[in-house]
């Protein structure tokens, strides 16, 4: 990775969250020992590579995965986000409610003891997505306390396909927008501005990018479409990862095109 100016931070040592990561099995230890260059990424406002996360559960068992991480300000706090990895099985391992409920676009709720998880259907390869519950709930409420949603329209994100409401952007005028819960996403959120049927054309809007992130590696797309080979992350190129950061940045201005709109 290219090193960063450190005149590139927004954020300070001090604005990071070590509580709500602590929850996640990432020390305050772990941070400060972060290489300067991914430092300096997530003190710039990008996203780290992904890492481990474990969530306590109350059986006293761990759920673990991978995750990489950025950092956003609310009105409140610093706070972080997570973008996960998610795992993929195949459709015909589930009944055949929950296997029309995700032929029909539906995110679905799949509880297995303690640990709920979202499900969708990934049309292009016809796998199940998965991701932690947790971390897409913990992305929800860091994403309502940005956008000032009301505690009914954040809990439709959470039990509705999606929630539209109107953001107030005081002389700039208001804007309608459109967010819910989209697998596809780097953060689980897929937000637009504009109304249901804006949401919905982005929402099938899912054609393969070169690079297709996934819980342990990558599929690299080629010109045809077709996938050339998987590329393990401990094989990840500069390139590479240069790559995931743009992604990062474009997400985030997007976020800040919604607020300073």
């Amino acid at each position: 990775m290219n090193s960063m100016n450190i005149d590139n931070r927004i954020f300070s040592m001090g604005d990071i969250p070590y509580d709500i990561l602590q929850g996640y099995g990432i020390s305050q230890e772990m941070i400060d020992d972060l290489p300067e260059d991914v430092l300096n990424d997530l003190l710039s406002g990008r996203r780290t590579p992904p890492m481990p996360v474990t969530r306590k559960l109350k059986s006293g068992k761990e759920f673990k995965g991978k995750a990489s991480i950025f950092l956003v300000r609310t009105e409140e706090r610093v706070n972080v986000m997570f973008v996960f990895r998610w795992e993929g099985d195949a459709l015909d391992g589930y009944d055949n409610d929950v296997q029309n409920k995700l032929r029909g676009g539906h995110v679905v709720v799949l509880k297995n003891d303690e640990l709920m998880k979202y499900a969708q259907l990934d049309n292009t390869t016809n796998r199940v997505m998965k991701a932690d519950s947790n971390v897409i709930n913990h992305n929800i409420d860091t994403f309502s306390r940005i956008m000032g949603l009301s505690e009914d329209e954040r809990k439709d994100m959470l039990n509705k396909p999606f929630v539209t409401f109107s953001k107030d952007y005081g002389d700039k005028g208001t804007a309608t927008m459109t967010s819910g819960i989209d697998l596809h996403a780097p953060n689980g959120i897929l937000s637009v501005i504009g109304d249901a049927e804006k949401w919905e054309l982005a929402k099938t809007d899912t054609n393969l990018t070169h690079y297709n992130w996934g819980m342990y590696g990558c599929w690299e797309t080629g010109d045809d479409g077709t996938f050339n080979k998987y590329i393990p992350e401990e094989e990840y190129t500069e390139e590479m990862y240069q790559k995931m950061h743009e992604e990062a940045d474009s997400a985030r201005q997007n976020i800040n095109r919604q607020q300073h709109l």
